[in-house]
Order: C-alpha cells, then sequence, then structure tokens
C-alpha cells in the first residue's frame, strides 16, 4: 500500500468509528424523548429538532409554573426567556408535525 492509500485507509476508519458514535448517541436521544409510533423513526435533523423543542417546551413549562406560584410579582427577563428556539414565528414555520407521547403530551416540531 501506497502511504496515500493507507492515510485514505485510517481516514476512512475514523470517518466510519465517528458516524457510528453519531448514530449511538441520537439512537439514545430517540430512546429517552416521549414515544413516537414505531413506524416514525424520525431522521437525525428531525431527533434534534424535536429535542430542542422538547426541551423548550418543558422550559416554557418550568417558566409558566414559576410564574404562576410567584406571590403576584411581576415577571422579570430571564435565562429561560432565551430557550426560545431563534428565527422562528410558530405560526408560520414550514414542516410542523405534531407528536403524542404514550402519555398524552404532545410536542409539535418543524
Amino acid at each position: 500500500l501506497t502511504s496515500l492509500s493507507w492515510r485514505r485507509m485510517k481516514a476512512n476508519d475514523r470517518e466510519r468509528t465517528r458516524m457510528h458514535n453519531l448514530n449511538c448517541a441520537l439512537d439514545a436521544l430517540r430512546d429517552i424523548l416521549p414515544a413516537l409510533p414505531e413506524d416514525a423513526k424520525l431522521t437525525k435533523i428531525e431527533t434534534l429538532r424535536f429535542a430542542r423543542n422538547y426541551i423548550w417546551a418543558l422550559t416554557e413549562t418550568l417558566r409558566m409554573d414559576a410564574q404562576h406560584h410567584s406571590d403576584g410579582a411581576s415577571a422579570s427577563p430571564s435565562a429561560l426567556d432565551s430557550a426560545s428556539p431563534a428565527g422562528c414565528v410558530y405560526d408560520s414555520c414550514d414542516r410542523l408535525h405534531t407528536y403524542t407521547g404514550d402519555d398524552g403530551t404532545s410536542c409539535t416540531v418543524w
């Protein structure tokens, strides 16, 4: 083998390992997100978007709960307000999907 082909083989091996690790991480992420129908395996980008929106929805729930339980003090801006996905007006996003978990909770993702 030439030096160039040996380096190419090593680079291909590193890329295979990297993709294997990425796919394992995405599978683990899919496992902890709210359940979807068996035939609805999300693509990589859909999994990341769903996870981001799910985290945002949980953050908003906590923020609203904290605001609801405050002693009537006006809500001040917080770091939680920055959790909203940037660059998206919810009523006009393309490819909106609503997923409902086994427990009846739903999350809309794009």
